[in-house]
């Protein structure tokens, strides 16, 4: 305003409704509107941390914002969101999305066997989205890959039952392809996360 560059960190914003895109950049809008009436002429940079909400690459809170500004506006992602964005899109088109989806599905069917729990001593890791459980639960499925496709053949072969997820040799071939890259994705969020790494 009047030649003077603000960097603006609104930290303590209360938000009683639901965390969605659409309603924090209403509160955003909103608030910035009672701050200075022309905001949107003024933009020039948005960056947000945390959740998907807030960072995703379609419609998240930060994509939101710069389709607010009459102008150009510089994106900033931090590098570990970077990261965690590009591998998101890689890994979700890896075979149409299905591996990924196959992944998570047998987790959750395996996490249900309580006498192949007992058995092996071991209860399958839930998968969610990140990226360390997704490793912990490849590296399950390798290191039991002859318990789980003799325990899912002898599912497919009773009848009443649940039918397990099928699982293809390519699927097998991907997750054996894809358990070190995401070792070295997690390895790679580990180091960014230290506390003395300077980025310039």
């Amino acid at each position: 305003m009047n030649g003077v560059l603000h960097n603006l960190h609104l930290i303590a914003m209360p938000h009683f409704d639901r965390h969605m895109a659409a309603n924090q950049e209403a509160m955003l809008v909103k608030l910035l509107g009672a701050l200075f009436a022309g905001w949107t002429r003024k933009l020039i940079s948005v960056t947000t941390d945390g959740e998907k909400t807030n960072m995703g690459h379609a419609n998240s809170v930060q994509v939101r914002m710069v389709r607010c500004a009459e102008f150009k506006v510089l994106q900033i992602w931090c590098a570990l969101h970077q990261l965690d964005l590009v591998v998101h899109v890689a890994i979700d088109e890896v075979d149409g999305g299905t591996w990924l989806k196959t992944a998570y599905t047998l987790s959750t069917y395996l996490r249900k066997q309580s006498n192949l729990i007992t058995e092996m001593g071991e209860t399958c890791p839930k998968k969610t989205n990140r990226w360390h459980t997704l490793g912990s639960v490849l590296m399950f499925y390798i290191t039991h890959v002859r318990r789980i496709i003799a325990f899912l053949n002898e599912r497919h072969e009773q009848v009443g039952n649940a039918m397990p997820p099928i699982l293809t040799p390519f699927w097998w071939l991907l997750t054996y392809a894809f358990a070190p890259v995401i070792a070295i994705i997690i390895e790679t969020v580990v180091k960014l996360q230290a506390c003395d790494l300077v980025i310039c």
